[in-house]
């Protein structure tokens, strides 16, 4: 017996069984999920057979993915992942609302993908706001699938109807921020099997009765013994665990929109549906003026959040300029002073240290340029500030193009240079040709928003939404989200070495902090790898030029160390409104004068007119100049709107036909009214001279003329027939006027009969005499007098043929009755081929009897007999 199928067989089984085995499935049975407006709900989702490497994803109604894994993508203050096991992948929303209805889908990324969907119903009739908290709440039903626990008001009041693969989940009250207004909350009770209220009409019969007692009167239940509702099927006595009985007051059972409900009047501290919560922050913990407390439910905690100031520095705002508390001993002892919050932070100059106490102490320059580092100060092609010391021959790399000190009248204030940015205010420095002497007055002053520390309006700043409690001019305006200042005309271009590590949104802040304006910046791509440009749009807050506000950001990079993160800056030049570069070389020296001088001009990067051109003597993109031949400027394609007179074409490149009358012709065919003797060929595209068959001129646009004798044609160049009479002819070639004698047809090209000597214009009657020897109206009759013979008309052959036909048949006629005749007498001699050969004979004599005696040998003789 073969084993060898049975063993393959068993281990395709077991690879296949131990495959399905592992492969992650789908435990939970509910698929419908009903909610409350407002609710917070978990959708469930139970994956068996996980793995470590298991990838579980939401997707929401619209199909967008709302998570990855455990992290959640979209609307992360709404949306979170509730890992209550390995197995556990439930999605949780925070206070539904109706467009959050839909059909939500687990999807398992697997070698199998596996989706489960479950539908969510948002309901909105039958809600009942807890008051003061907010929330909302119904009491889980009872359901085939349902996995909510049931609670004693469920054994007690009448149950909810039986639904299957569905569940309205309860409530539960999380991150509650602000404390509540009062302590009453309030829950939805459990419905009957089909609820008076919602589906069935509201009036009592003796088909629908009343409940529990009650009586119906003109179609109204007066109910007794503690029941209410249309039927008196609502008990109005809580159940004993509606309410937490420690912490709350009382219960008691009110009709409210529709729907009967618990209320629960919770005591002092007390929050949530069932006064379960406590809330910390009703005793306001956090005793800081500028803190508020937050309420972590889950955590049965609270934080205290800094409103304004330093979250890392128990919310202190920066209330002093401390650089102006330690001022240093030598003005040329440091380079720059940084206020901070109760502090500050001073960078000496190379010689010196002592950072805390003024940089009195001197120190040996070989070390300064490594003081942050062996090789700190190597050159690697971009600015360091702390490098930025000839000792350290670090100068160069920052001294960009936007030359900051580079400005009329700024050499002359020697003190002005010294003095910028170092952290001390100078008021004779003030001006912006000055550099407004680094903003050193107001950005150490500030409390609210500073490149220098951390605050809440800090990390708020130009993120697109105004904060009321930073919309104010230290912190611009939360960073202009909450004005819309103008920007200035051109751009700042900073080129970064590599690529920028920092995030641009973080940059761009810091760079608007430092210069008191608002920024925006763009990443470009730069022509020249590896190399990042940054274009910087500047409002004009503090700047009333573009070339200032590049200077200022130069000098600030090339002297403020540290504010900027390391981020490597190659170099800072300014492309003032109309200038762009057309490498990047160029530095922005190109002038796009063509275009329409118009705020921005054209852009930096290709010198695009932004606005059009400067007139309509320039056209495309770049505002090229028109063709030299145009009048009146050209179109957008640089066709020329209008030709010189003796010019034609799209750009006017043609000149016209030195035949054309005056010399002139059409803008777009060249097509003109020829001279005379000319006329305008549409074939060669020129005027040419009219036909030598023309009587007169021709038509200046067809060439059509009046022939001369022996033309014809529109434009007379045919020549007529020669056998036309007197070679003329009609325009249409026809011999109109006859034709030579012996031809005949519309152009006499056939010739007559060769008796006539002329015939008539179909050719079918001689005219005049016949030719000698020949007569008749066709001439085909001789007359004798000649020996010529009509070959046309002579019957002389046929009828000489007829009478030879006529005596061969009388002949045969006559052979053929002869033959007859003697047949039937018996003279009849047989051929050779019917009787034997006679035997040689001596004589010519035939012997009579022995002839008589003779046997025929053929059957036509047989009728003679010998007697």
């Amino acid at each position: 017996m073969d084993y060898k199928f049975y063993v393959e067989f068993a281990i395709i089984g077991l690879v296949v069984g131990t495959v399905t085995a592992v492969e992650p499935v789908f435990k939970d049975a509910i698929n419908n999920i009903t909610a409350i407006q407002g609710d917070d709900v978990i959708l469930p989702c139970t994956v068996l057979n996980t793995s470590a490497n298991i990838e579980v994803n939401w997707t929401n109604p619209d199909w967008v993915q709302l998570t990855h894994g455990e992290n959640v993508l979209l609307n992360g203050e709404r949306y979170s992942v509730e890992r209550q096991s390995t197995r556990k992948w439930d999605l949780k929303i925070k206070s539904v609302d109706f467009p959050d209805s839909g059909t939500y889908v687990c999807e398992i990324k697997s070698d199998t993908p596996q989706r489960k969907s479950v539908h969510f119903t948002v309901k909105a009739p039958t809600v009942i706001n807890l008051v003061g908290s907010g929330n909302k709440t119904t009491q889980p039903s009872t359901t085939h699938s349902s996995t909510t626990q049931s609670s004693t008001a469920q054994s007690t009041l009448t149950p909810f109807s039986t639904t299957q693969s569905s569940t309205i989940l309860p409530s539960t009250a999380q991150s509650i921020l602000t404390p509540f207004s009062t302590t009453q909350s309030s829950t939805i009770l459990p419905s009957t099997t089909r609820s008076p209220t919602t589906e069935d009409p509201k009036t009592c019969s003796g088909v629908r009765p009343c409940h529990n007692s009650g009586i119906c009167v003109n179609g109204t239940c007066n109910c007794i013994n503690d029941f209410i509702g249309s039927f008196c099927e609502e008990p109005t006595v809580c159940p004993p665990n509606a309410c937490k009985i420690n912490n709350t007051k009382n219960c008691s059972v009110e009709l409210e929109n529709g729907s009967f409900v618990y209320k629960c009047k919770c005591l002092p501290l007390y929050k949530g549906d069932h006064c379960e919560i406590y809330d910390f922050c009703e005793l306001n913990p956090c005793n800081k003026t500028n803190e508020q407390c937050v309420s972590l439910y889950k955590q049965n905690s609270y934080e205290c959040h800094c409103i304004r100031g330093d979250p890392n520095n128990d919310c202190k705002l920066n209330e002093g300029d401390n650089c102006l508390a330690k001022p240093p001993s030598n003005p040329n002892a440091y380079i720059t002073c940084i206020d901070q919050i109760d502090s500050f932070k001073m960078y000496c100059s190379p010689g010196y240290s002592g950072e805390k106490t003024g940089c009195l102490n001197n120190e040996n320059l070989e070390l300064y340029c490594d003081r942050n580092g062996p090789g700190y100060c190597i050159d690697e092609g971009y600015c360091k500030p702390l490098c930025n010391a000839d000792v350290c021959n670090g100068t160069e790399n920052c001294k960009f193009t936007a030359d900051p000190y580079n400005t009329t009248g700024f050499d002359t204030k020697s003190e002005c240079v010294q003095a910028f940015g170092d952290g001390y205010d100078h008021p004779n420095c003030h001006a912006e040709d000055t550099l407004f002497d680094g903003f050193d007055a107001k950005i150490n002053g500030l409390e609210d928003c500073s490149p220098f520390f951390d605050t809440v309006c800090t990390r708020d700043f130009g993120n697109g939404d105004c904060k009321p409690g930073c919309n104010n001019a230290d912190c611009l305006f939360d960073g202009f989200d909450c004005s819309n200042d103008t920007e200035l005309a051109g751009v700042v271009v900073v080129e970064i070495k590599g690529l920028l590590e920092a995030h641009p949104n973080v940059l761009q802040n810091n760079i608007s902090m430092m210069l008191r304006s608002g920024v925006n910046l763009t990443e470009e791509t730069s022509r020249d790898e590896p190399t990042t440009l940054l274009s910087l749009k500047i409002t004009e807050t503090e700047f009333t030029d573009i070339e200032y506000a590049g200077k200022f950001l130069a000098a600030v990079v090339a002297k403020r160390p540290g504010w900027l993160n390391g981020v490597k800056i190659k170099d800072i030049f300014v492309c003032p409104a109309g200038s762009y570069s057309s490498t990047y070389s160029d530095k922005c020296r190109r002038k796009c004068s063509t275009c329409n001088q118009v705020y921005d001009i054209c852009d930096w990067k290709t010198g695009r007119c932004l606005h059009g051109c400067f007139n309509n003597n320039f056209y495309g993109a770049m505002c090229k100049q028109c063709p030299q031949n145009c009048v009146g400027g050209c179109n957008e394609n640089g066709h020329c709107n209008t030709c010189p007179s003796d010019r034609h074409g799209k750009t006017c490149e043609q000149l016209c036909d030195e035949k054309c009358q005056s010399g002139t012709c059409t803008r777009n065919t060249g097509i003109c009214v020829c001279k005379d003797e000319y006329y305008w060929s549409d074939h060669d595209k020129r005027c040419v001279n009219c036909s030598d068959g023309c009587k007169k001129d021709c038509d200046a646009s067809s060439g059509s003329c009046i022939c001369r004798d022996g033309y014809y044609g529109s434009m007379c160049t045919s020549h007529c027939m020669d056998r036309c009479l007197n070679g003329t002819c009609h325009v249409n070639g026809t011999c109109d006027k006859g034709c030579d004698p012996g031809y005949y047809g519309p152009t006499c090209a056939l010739a007559c009969p060769s008796g006539c000597n002329a015939c008539s214009r179909d050719g079918r009657l001689c005219e005049g005499n016949c030719k000698p020897g020949y007569e008749g109206s066709t001439c085909e009759k001789s007359s004798g007098q000649s020996g010529y013979i009509n070959d046309v008309t002579d019957n002389t052959g046929l009828i000489i043929g007829v009478v030879i036909s006529l005596l061969l048949v009388v002949l045969i006629l006559t052979v053929a009755y002869c033959y007859w005749k003697k047949r039937k007498s018996g003279d009849y001699v047989m051929g050779d081929e019917e009787m034997e050969e006679p035997p040689p004979k001596e004589s010519n004599t035939i012997d009579e009897h022995t002839n008589m005696h003779m046997q025929p040998t053929s059957s036509l003789l047989e009728h003679s007999s010998v007697t």
